[in-house]
């Protein structure tokens, strides 16, 4: 049995078990900020090597997201951040002589990784989520598959392409149960937005697809305000053919209002603000913080160029109201021909220019930290 029980550099050991959002941020963050100066020896275990944000497992198992394209790599983000990332489940915890036990590591092949091991530890978070509970319903084990991970998006995807072959490559009748999809649950961010992709699915595929989807709509008593706030998708599905009579057309125009509204304030995935506000979190400040900061991009560039008209027009505001400034002197050398004075005022107002565009530059990695890191 292997492990760090012993503080031999007496730096103040965090132990984080589970890398999901709040537990990944918490050792970037401590990473950056004490596992860089040595202050503190950051450690996250997580059994999986890699991370993808929860709300977007809907479109795993749709299929409109390409997961190698999302997801962080435990190893890779410990590099950069500062702290280290342990493989394995937390299978033990002993509080008195605070430690954390570590199940064996095996891969896919059935071959083990790592030994059983154990970390020592001064403080310990637990952040390792949350999972469904299907509360003792008979046959909810058996047959429903949960969305919990990036591997049962991409088991449920699989299993409904398979269904799809089966029924088509068949030599008997279809049966209507081969094709129905029941979504429990449908009401919060992930279950509503992987329901009403399930209806773009229906729309372009079977129409008996279309009608078991558009039922799962209607019988899982989802609420106007609560679907206003739960996907900016229904935007697209308010417009989409075959939906009218099936309850969602008299939220296409407030739905379209509202994903345009959004649209127009930020270039980034609508699906993360929607998904902060249906958590909860107070829509302005998910506008102020996360939406806004991200729009003002393209504000910040066109006020940066609209500098060089203003420099361009300063010669005739200041010839109307008679202001001796940078446009009259430059009138003042072309007319007498001082070519020295011509020169000195232009070369001013480039340096300006150029100090503006720069400055242009560096608000942009203050509003969008994200630029940062490309």
């Amino acid at each position: 049995m292997s492990g760090t029980r012993n503080n031999p550099a007496g730096r103040h050991r965090v132990v984080i078990v589970g890398g999901g959002a709040g537990g990944l941020e918490l050792a970037t963050r401590l990473g950056d900020t004490l596992g860089k100066r040595g202050r503190a020896e950051i450690t996250l275990i997580d059994r999986n090597r890699t991370h993808v944000w929860k709300p977007k497992l809907h479109e795993i198992a749709a299929g409109s997201m390409d997961m190698s394209a999302h997801e962080v790599g435990y190893l890779a983000q410990a590099h950069w951040h500062h702290f280290r990332w342990r493989v394995g489940a937390m299978v033990g915890l002993d509080r008195a002589r605070r430690e954390v036990l570590v199940a064996p590591y095996v891969d896919d092949e059935g071959q083990q990784v790592t030994a059983q091991r154990v970390f020592g530890y001064d403080t310990l978070v637990v952040s390792i989520g949350s999972l469904s509970n299907d509360f003792g319903t008979p046959g909810v084990a058996e047959h429903a598959m949960k969305l919990e991970t990036a591997a049962d998006a991409q088991r449920f995807r699989t299993r409904v392409i398979n269904a799809c072959i089966r029924a088509h490559a068949q030599a008997t009748p279809l049966r209507p149960e081969q094709l129905k999809v029941a979504i429990i649950g449908a009401a919060g961010p992930m279950g509503l937005m992987h329901t009403m992709r399930s209806v773009v699915l229906g729309v372009e595929g079977s129409k008996a697809a279309q009608a078991y989807a558009v039922q799962a709509v209607n019988t899982a008593g989802i609420s106007k305000q609560a679907a206003l706030e739960s996907s900016a998708l229904f935007a697209q599905f308010g417009k989409a053919g075959g939906l009218k009579g099936t309850g969602l057309t008299e939220f296409s125009t407030e739905m379209t209002q509202l994903a345009g509204d959004l649209a127009s304030f930020s270039n980034t995935s609508v699906d993360q603000a929607i998904t902060a506000i249906g958590a909860g979190i107070p829509k302005h400040i998910v506008i102020a913080r996360n939406v806004l900061r991200n729009a003002l991009i393209t504000p910040i560039t066109v006020l940066g160029l609209r500098v060089g008209y203003l420099m361009g027009g300063a010669v005739i505001i200041e010839i109307i109201f008679n202001i001796q400034a940078m446009g009259q002197l430059i009138l003042d050398g072309v007319t007498r021909n001082d070519v020295f004075l011509v020169q000195g005022v232009t070369l001013t107002v480039a340096i300006a220019f150029i100090v503006i565009n720069i400055l242009v530059d560096v608000l942009y990695v203050l509003v969008n930290p994200r630029i940062r890191t490309v």
